[in-house]
């Protein structure tokens, strides 16, 4: 394709019009079913007379669903007219609107990614929406281009960066650009190696990838790839079945335990006063205790199962790469996504383990940028992609000892991170145990509510006492609470173990570059930024914590939706104020 004079304008692809009505009309078409449920009714098992107000009815549903069927593609037709995008020498310009005519002017200088997203019928069709964020961060909505052929789409993507760059190395002020392409050009023999890692999903990239689509286009290359790696067989299984609904079970199965070995040794006829009723009833109560517990892990494990699957499918065929100086990600066998970031845009690198993740020696690998915030119309897509909230997954599974050297080949200007960590204060731990174990402490307060509604409802039940049905109700009542002090017992001994894990793994260190937070307990997270990236540092000191001579640390940066504060509290006074002499602005 050539290269666009100032006057040319792109249209997006035809498909817009009929795809798009489809995926309206089949929404519609699910809500008119719904709402007719009555009138199938009465046409199936009622009389004549309702048999004929049901006919009469689904026609009017039917007819209503042609007449918006036939509307809606003709707005997609004016609006189709309507939609297109120039590039300029200076900027790239979307136009778009019916009566209220809208126009988004993007100068390449500001273009920091350019995202592709195609749900499972768009990629039968071969076409995808590009996203194109700017520095804007998240008070800026990234720019959707929908309806665009593969072919399109990796077109404009090159094309806005050759640009970008183009325009940077026009101007004197920018010579960012050069150097981070010479970063990376050579990969190492690590490098290498992991380039050659896949999984048996990869396969179905491949075939996605030459089938394309029915009007996909032919494939274009843009930049030479300096590194590149994909995800083994071991690690896209292990990304799947390590979600946290295996601690959930766990849980679940230790609850019921507590409470099988707790029924055992209650002696009913001491705590019914020997009524057999309430004798039965409690026996009824233990059988049933097991049932839903059994019930639960049932259903755990099957959503467990699910989950496992559709994880798989979501990282099958991922690929991470770095082209001269950005970063792209793409993964997914039915929905495709393709991120793409310059790495000085990159504002940290996060390291995070779940439970399951922290035994098995693995963890979750992702960089934190400003997202600007799609249109609503994505917002749903946003919730339920994990990648709206944590940046971009690098790495989905891998294994701890192998950070350093992924980190090497793909964002090699994030190597010098700090080694020496300073640790919490010594009085972290029991400054801990008070406040996660009591005063946020789920346990501790499952047991007080539990104790006080059992005192409140036998005072109550004390009027009539003498009623059968009243104690056997009381027998119920003990006997559900007999389960919530179990549950609140097991959740207070997890709040001590993770508050004990918490005080032993949590540190922070910081070098003449760098800063690095830890966050531990049962899982744990590592934030590595570069100290240019903080926006502002602060020391924060409540009575208590003057008291034990301890403080609470917290660095702002510009990463996510309004911006992160990386905050970690109990460190040691002296450590805290050095700290913050660090953060403090130098005058080279």
């Amino acid at each position: 394709m050539t290269r666009p004079t100032t006057e040319n304008r792109y249209k997006v692809h035809s498909s817009y019009i009929w795809l798009g009505s489809l995926g309206a009309a089949v929404a519609l078409l699910v809500a008119l079913v719904i709402s007719s449920g009555g009138s199938l009714v009465s046409l199936i098992a009622g009389g004549p007379e309702d048999a004929l107000v049901g006919i009469i009815s689904l026609g009017s549903v039917g007819l209503f669903m042609v007449l918006t069927c036939i509307a809606l593609v003709v707005v997609r037709v004016f609006s189709y007219k309507h939609l297109y995008f120039t590039m300029t020498e200076d900027e790239f310009n979307l136009f778009s609107g019916i009566l209220n005519k809208k126009r988004v002017h993007i100068p390449y200088a500001r273009i920091q990614s350019v995202d592709q997203t195609s749900t499972l019928l768009q990629r039968i069709f071969g076409v995808c929406t590009v996203s194109i964020d700017t520095a804007g961060g998240a008070s800026n909505k990234a720019v959707q281009i929908p309806y665009l052929t593969k072919q399109q789409a990796e077109w404009l993507r090159a094309e806005l960066f050759d640009r970008k760059l183009h325009q940077e190395q026009a101007s004197a002020a920018t010579i960012a650009g050069a150097a981070y392409a010479s970063t990376s050009t050579a990969p190492s023999s690590a490098a290498q190696d992991s380039a050659q890692s896949g999984n048996v999903l990869d396969v179905g990239k491949q075939v996605w990838d030459e089938v394309g689509g029915v009007f996909a286009g032919s494939y274009q290359d843009s930049t030479a790839v300096s590194y590149e790696y994909g995800l083994t067989n071991k690690e896209l299984l292990l990304a799947g079945i390590s979600n946290n609904t295996v601690f959930a079970a766990i849980l679940v199965a230790i609850v019921g335990v507590i409470a099988e070995v707790g029924s055992f040794f209650v002696d009913e006829n001491e705590v019914y006063d020997g009524i057999s009723s309430a004798i039965s009833t409690g026996a009824i109560i233990s059988e049933g205790t097991g049932v839903i517990i059994a019930i639960l892990l049932g259903a755990m494990l099957v959503i467990w199962v699910l989950g496992a699957i559709g994880s798989c499918i979501n990282y099958g065929g991922f690929r991470a790469r770095r082209r001269g100086p950005r970063i792209e990600v793409e993964h997914g066998l039915l929905q495709h996504t393709l991120q793409g970031v310059n790495i000085d845009r990159v504002q940290a690198v996060v390291i995070k383990q779940t439970f399951i993740r922290r035994l098995l020696g693995y963890c979750q690998l992702s960089l934190a940028r400003i997202d600007a915030r799609g249109d609503s119309a994505d917002a749903s897509q946003q919730q339920q992609n994990p990648q709206a909230q944590t940046g971009i997954i690098i790495h989905p599974f891998l294994k701890v000892s192998r950070v350093n050297e992924v980190l090497s080949g793909l964002v090699p200007e994030y190597e010098d991170v700090p080694q020496e960590v300073t640790p919490l204060s010594p009085k972290a731990l029991r400054r801990g145990l008070i406040r996660r174990c009591i005063w946020q402490g789920g346990g501790f307060w499952c047991a007080i509510s539990t104790a006080l509604m059992q005192i409140l409802i036998h005072i109550v039940g004390q009027a009539s006492i003498h009623q059968e049905d009243t104690i056997v109700l009381l027998g119920i009542i003990d006997a559900v609470c007999l389960f919530l002090y179990l549950l609140a017992i097991v959740l207070f001994i997890l709040d001590i173990i993770g508050t004990v894990l918490w005080a032993r793994g949590s540190s922070f260190a910081y070098n003449e570059r760098f800063m690095q937070v830890t966050n531990s307990g049962f899982a744990r997270e590592t934030m590595n930024f570069p100290r240019q990236k903080i926006q502002f540092g602060t020391v924060i000191e409540n009575p208590l914590q003057r008291m034990a001579k301890t403080a609470t640390i917290q660095a702002r940066t510009a990463a996510g939706i309004g911006g992160t504060s990386i905050t970690l509290i109990d460190v040691t006074h002296d450590a805290a104020y050095r700290w913050l002499a660090w953060v403090e602005p130098r005058h080279r």
